[in-house]
């Protein structure tokens, strides 16, 4: 039956849909230092709660909405780790009928800030989005946020509106930003 379901989606949504998103570790090497990327497991949720803590003081996702979300089947989270320890991390949503992958966080301690690694974790994600099909990635990002808007501009993400009041915590707006995947080798 499942087989029978997974060929159906193929035909109607024409994608190569998978039971759950997978990355294979690499290694990655910035600036003459190597750094692992991987997909997050569930004993590193308490590393990403912890940058979210470092970067927010209250963290805007706790353990369970990462827990909820590494048992998507269309969710993937990658880190990038140095020695066992996550250093910073990305996650996607994918939603294969818009064939649209949506960033869902992108973080990096602030002690590895401004090394590359977001970068790398965009690039990952990114090149997963092109295999799966996808047209584009979407994502929000804070008005205020401006090093987060250059790294995305550099992925080319264009801004394409705003989302009012979008920040629970203190009200601040979003712009919702998309870049074409069609134009990276889709």
């Amino acid at each position: 039956m499942l087989k029978k379901f997974n060929s159906w989606l193929k035909v109607y949504f024409g994608m190569q849909y998978e039971s759950h998103l997978r990355f294979a570790p690499q290694t990655i090497v910035i600036n003459q230092q190597p750094y692992l990327i991987s997909q997050v497991s569930e004993v590193e949720v308490p590393e990403l709660v912890e940058i979210e803590r470092v970067i927010y003081r209250i963290p805007p996702w706790d353990e369970t909405a990462f827990y909820y979300d590494l048992h998507r089947p269309n969710c993937l989270y990658l880190a990038v780790k140095d020695h066992d320890t996550v250093l910073a991390y990305a996650g996607m949503a994918v939603n294969y009928a818009a064939k649209d992958a949506h960033l869902t966080n992108v973080a990096t301690h602030p002690a590895f800030q401004q090394r590359g690694l977001a970068s790398a974790l965009l690039r990952s994600l990114m090149q997963v989005a092109i295999r799966q099909r996808l047209l584009t990635m979407s994502l929000e990002v804070r008005v205020s946020n401006l090093t987060a808007q250059h790294l995305y501009e550099h992925f080319g993400f264009k801004i394409q509106g705003t989302r009012h009041h979008y920040y629970i915590e203190d009200g601040e707006d979003a712009y919702t930003m998309v870049s074409d995947l069609k134009l990276k080798g889709n």
